[in-house]
């Protein structure tokens, strides 16, 4: 179950519906706009969007629509938008997962490969993913203690 004080939605570019702004005012939901990622900057973005979500929970679910990023940078989405976030602070956002020990489940949606023959949006959603993942899946190495084995 969820309450409604905990969604988040980061970076979204496009006009709300009805629906959502009706959502945003009955609720008092944290919906911030691309344009907000530009101005106060995504980790600040992103800490806030934390914040609001972990508030006395266990876990946050995590949705992320590969369309928040620049349609100039992932065209292969159903609905790629102009002025999203770039693609450097969707990574910066994703790296941030290492903060947050909160994170339950996350998705990605919204990748359509077919519309997208360069194959970049699969690359970059496929990078972010890893990006949350590696840390729980793989072990990292200090490279000076590489250089320090006797």
């Amino acid at each position: 179950m969820f309450d409604y004080k905990n969604l988040a939605w980061v970076g979204l570019n496009s006009p709300a519906t009805l629906d959502q702004f009706d959502l945003k005012r009955n609720h008092n939901l944290k919906m911030t706009i691309a344009q907000n990622v530009r101005d106060r900057g995504i980790v600040n973005i992103m800490n806030d969007a934390m914040e609001t979500a972990s508030d006395g929970v266990d876990a946050v679910y995590v949705s992320i629509d590969i369309d928040v990023i620049d349609a100039h940078e992932s065209t292969g989405t159903g609905s790629p938008e102009f002025h999203g976030v770039t693609t450097n602070e969707f990574f910066e956002a994703m790296d941030m997962r290492t903060k947050f020990d909160m994170l339950g489940a996350f998705d990605l949606c919204e990748v359509s490969p077919e519309w997208d023959p360069s194959g970049q949006t699969v690359r970059i959603a496929t990078s972010g993913i890893l990006k949350i993942l590696a840390p729980t899946l793989l072990e990292t190495v200090d490279p000076d203690d590489l250089l320090n084995r006797s």
